[in-house]
């Protein structure tokens, strides 16, 4: 009776422990008849070990994919971030330099709209003037201004008494540049003297009208035309046109 070798398949003795070819130790027998082939055995184990190989490589590879794949996200977000930076660094430039570029905001009025409220002064000294003219006339036929036909010559210098409130009003919320400063206080001390002036004689006409005396504020008016002079005087000794 005989056997054959567990490991290289060699037909020995049924009672021999060990393979006298490759010297494997036989353990339990194998029955006579069934034949292991060793090209089976061999090839069997290097299928197993293929398999491994093979195993080993696709992991290898799914691993690179990965690696891969990361290094290409990775690269994407820091250049998207390298792009931001840049471009908020060149905005950032752009606006410094325009912010550069620009000249200063000119403070305070210009030398043509100080010119216009001069003007503008000396249209209201005419009127005003003009009022005083017509007053004095009306005196020439009219003891007091109590009639009806003296409402006009009222109205007429309550309308000058607001121009002239009005543009000292926006002289003095005007902005002058230091060096023009001068002007500006010398504006408002002539238009001061101008409102005393038509107040004055607003105030007079509007008191004889109620039954009183027109020539307290005719006083006022005449006070305040004295400042005027000299005030305007010193408006001109700054002022050139």
């Amino acid at each position: 009776m005989s056997k054959y070798c567990k490991k290289c398949g060699t037909e020995i003795r049924a009672e021999v422990e060990f393979c006298p070819k490759c010297g494997a130790s036989q353990g339990a027998q194998v029955p006579n008849g069934v034949v292991v082939n060793p090209q089976t055995v061999t090839a069997s184990q290097g299928s197993s070990d293929g398999n491994k190989e093979n195993i080993i490589i696709v992991v290898l590879v799914v691993v690179a994919m990965l690696l891969g794949t990361f290094f290409i996200v990775f690269n994407g977000s820091v250049d998207e971030v390298k792009s931001a930076l840049n471009i908020g660094t060149k905005q950032e430039t752009a606006t410094t330099t325009a912010t550069t570029a620009q000249p200063p905001a000119p403070v305070g009025i210009t030398k043509e709209k100080i010119a216009d409220f001069v003007n503008r002064k000396d249209s209201l000294d005419v009127e005003i003037g003009a009022v005083a003219a017509d007053i004095n006339n009306y005196l020439g036929t009219h003891r007091d201004f109590r009639g009806a036909d003296a409402s006009l010559l009222i109205d007429k210098a309550k309308l000058t008494l607001d121009k002239v409130e009005n543009t000292k009003k926006e002289i003095e919320q005007a902005t002058f540049k230091p060096e023009d400063e001068a002007i500006k206080k010398a504006l408002l001390s002539v238009l001061d003297c101008e409102v005393g002036r038509i107040r004055g004689l607003y105030k007079g006409m509007l008191d004889s009208k109620n039954n009183g005396d027109y020539s307290i504020g005719f006083k006022e008016g005449t006070a305040a035309a004295y400042r005027y002079d000299d005030e305007n005087a010193k408006l001109n000794s700054i002022y050139k046109k």
